[in-house]
């Protein structure tokens, strides 16, 4: 089974049925990660860390993120309005990158955006327009 590490901005969760759907089809060998963990992991006040990834508390929430990404065969990045903005995605990408392949990363614009860019961490790397049939082929090839 393919497992496939899903990157976005929380603005674009909506979009993720679309994508997950694909689970629906019963000859699917496709299991998605979310990058959004089951458990919000919590500060020492039991407050949820909403830091950045590069501050030193965010670490917990590092190690937990970077055990899933580990476990991705491949990454999508689904590319929204504010997507070039967020520090988690480009952390991300950039931690995919040093342990996977750039042919093993998809940038997609989701459904109906046909002009976002993605964060700077990528730029080297294509943007694609939202195509059920170019991720299928991405995540069987």
């Amino acid at each position: 089974m393919k497992k496939v590490f899903l990157s976005y901005k929380h603005d674009d969760r909506k979009y993720l049925n679309d994508i997950k759907a694909i689970r629906l089809n019963p000859n699917s060998r496709v299991e998605f990660i979310d990058w959004s963990l089951s458990e919000p992991v919590l500060n020492s006040y039991g407050h949820i860390n909403r830091r950045p990834p590069f501050d030193p508390y965010s670490n917990s929430v590092n190690n937990k993120i970077f055990s899933l990404i580990s476990e991705a065969d491949k990454m999508l990045v689904l590319i929204g309005n504010n997507t070039h903005s967020s520090e988690w995605v480009q952390w991300e990408i950039k931690t995919f990158r040093k342990i996977k392949s750039d042919s093993d990363i998809l940038l997609m614009r989701t459904k109906g955006d046909f002009y976002s860019g993605c964060p700077p961490i990528a730029q080297d790397l294509a943007v694609l327009d939202w195509s059920i049939d170019r991720l299928m082929n991405f995540i069987e090839g």
